[in-house]
């Protein structure tokens, strides 16, 4: 209704500027015209609603006032005395252009550096913090699918049903975070711990395959560290599947639309994310946004979630945003406001002209994770440098915390080769391979986790980026090998090894002398203060497997029997 109301309210604009008694047939059907062009304008564009801060309706009332000024004058064009009689009608066409530099000055980096410099509060500290805010994780938890193999994968996997296949396609594909536990397609249960997974909706491929089925059959998941786990889900929990809202949903199923038709028209929306929460119900997750700086500024209000399946829809705040959601702060956002962070730290002329002081991201945005949180990841970099950095930023997707860690010198595509576009095509070479029966799936695990401990151990090389300490132990794996300290991980010097021990142990940090029992012995002693998932204390000895695994070895309990005797 708001929208019928807004292209109503344009014509009757129109038509106050335009009438002319003496083409009064005219006038009505151009007014008639000029409510089927705006309405359908509205309709497919969904402009916000507000007054001021977004452009879309100014626009439109700048185009509709000079439209119906413009007829009227043409309508006129014979009388001599116009501009006496009938100026008028082109004040309104006036005030959307005073509108306009007025919303030019407001929003106009020159004129408010310092408020788009703040808009990223960010703290800046030393590189050995690194290694306490992003912590290493084991080989099997390392994304080695990307998006371009994830979207391959799952269409593979949609292919091998012919008939679902010609009427859907796989849509885009989201990465996240999930914990929980359910059940898909004939009782088949699924578990995730902290894990990361690629998830796509099926899309309708046309709109006459909307409008003949009306919904899609579910989803399709893609395990990001092995993309052998590939899943295509049409029951959840015993329930089928029916995906309506869609971003191929035509008319009230578009997921914008059915979301500015019910109370939210006057709310900028970003950032389409398609996610399941930990019992593997779907759901669209966007941003909500203001401007804070005239028609500039984009700042997250927090996520707006539709049930992909009944429409249900729930507004957060940024504090209160369920767990599951990963991203609530939109990447083209984040990377306008680490631009200007870099830029504008000494006002505007200092970042055109003398540029003293000023840094700027290096080329693209990551999306990297670490014990279940995710992050924006940037290098930093001295306006005009080489590719040496100053350092790399990190900000929280969810609540826009940011701390740049000053690393000078470090060389960011070194640091960031594990995300090798030419290795990504050789994985999914192996991939296919593996589908023909050609390759067991074993073999490109193991090459997988060959590549990243290379990867790993040249980034632990290097001392700016990770401190590190000598243990003063030798590998109890390899024998050749040294053990170095590196925040929470200890970690085998030796390339051809790299045999990892993390000191995180159920909710316990491992001491230095406690690693070194552990390596020296095999074993530590009896240690106290661990905690199970479930709150709940235990003591345990920490200890080696056959494979160098650590693992908990408990204490013998001693029988009841042998209770009974001694208390005899």
């Amino acid at each position: 209704m708001s929208y019928i109301a807004l292209t109503l309210g344009f014509t009757a604009l129109f038509a106050v500027l335009s009438f002319h008694k003496e083409y009064k047939t005219t006038w009505s059907i151009l007014c008639a015209v000029v409510f089927v062009l705006f309405g359908v304008i509205n309709y497919n564009t969904l402009p916000v609603l507000q007054w001021w801060g977004f452009e879309g309706v100014w626009i439109e009332a700048f185009i509709v006032s000079l439209a119906g000024a413009g007829l009227h004058f043409a309508f006129c064009a014979d009388d001599s005395d116009y501009e006496i009689k009938y100026a008028w009608r082109f004040i309104p066409t006036g005030i959307t252009v005073l509108a306009f530099f007025i919303a030019g000055f407001q929003s106009w980096e020159m004129f408010h550096a310092d408020e788009y410099y703040k808009r990223l509060k960010v703290e800046t500290v030393p590189d050995s913090v690194f290694n306490a805010d992003v912590h290493p994780i084991p080989v099997s938890k390392m994304i080695s699918v990307d998006g371009k193999l994830a979207r391959k994968v799952a269409e593979d996997k949609l292919g091998e049903d012919l008939g679902l296949g010609s009427r859907v396609e796989v849509g885009n594909m989201t990465i996240q975070n999930i914990t929980g536990e359910f059940t898909i397609n004939n009782g088949k249960k699924l578990v995730f711990n902290n894990d990361l997974i690629w998830v796509a909706p099926l899309e309708h491929r046309s709109f006459w395959k909307w409008f003949r089925n009306g919904h899609t059959p579910g989803y399709i998941i893609v395990d990001a560290t092995d993309a052998t786990r590939r899943w295509l889900v049409t029951e959840v929990n015993g329930q089928k599947l029916r995906i309506q809202y869609l971003e191929s949903g035509r008319f009230g199923d578009d997921i914008e639309r059915h979301i500015k038709g019910n109370g939210y028209a006057s709310k900028g929306l970003n950032d389409h994310c398609f996610e399941i929460d930990g019992n593997g119900n779907p759901y669209w997750v966007l941003s909500s946004y203001d401007q804070k700086i005239g028609f500039g500024g984009e700042e997250s209000e927090g996520p707006i979630t539709v049930d992909a399946q009944t429409g249900e829809l729930k507004a957060y705040s940024i504090e209160d945003a369920p767990a599951w959601i990963d991203r609530i702060q939109p990447q083209s956002f984040i990377e306008d406001q680490i631009r200007c962070w870099g830029e504008y730290k000494d006002g505007w002329w200092n970042a055109v002209w003398a540029q003293i002081g000023v840094q700027e991201p290096t080329p693209g945005t990551t999306l990297v994770y670490s014990e279940g949180r995710s992050f924006w990841y940037t290098g930093i970099q001295s306006a005009g440098a080489d590719n040496g950095t100053n350092g790399f930023m990190l900000v929280d997707t969810r609540t826009k915390a940011a701390k740049f860690y000053r690393v000078i010198g470090i060389n960011e595509t070194e640091a960031m080769r594990i995300a090798d576009v030419a290795m990504t095509g050789e994985w999914e070479k192996e991939l296919a391979r593996i589908e023909r029966g050609e390759l067991p799936a074993d073999d490109f695990r193991r090459k997988i986790e060959a590549y990243t401990r290379e990867i790993t151990s040249e980034l632990l090389s290097c001392d700016k980026l990770f401190a590190r300490r000598d243990s003063g132990c030798k590998c109890p794996k390899c024998g050749a090998g040294t053990m170095q300290f590196y925040g929470k991980v200890v970690r085998c010097d030796n390339a051809e090894c790299g045999l990892p021990v993390f000191r995180l142990k159920a909710n316990r940090t491992l001491s230095d002398d406690e690693i070194k029992n552990l390596l020296t012995d095999g074993h530590t002693k009896l240690l106290k203060g661990f905690k199970s998932k479930q709150g709940k204390s235990f003591d345990a000895v920490v200890a080696f497997d056959g494979d160098y695994n650590t693992v908990f070895v408990f204490p013998e309990r001693k029988s009841k029997a042998t209770s009974a005797k001694r208390r005899k």
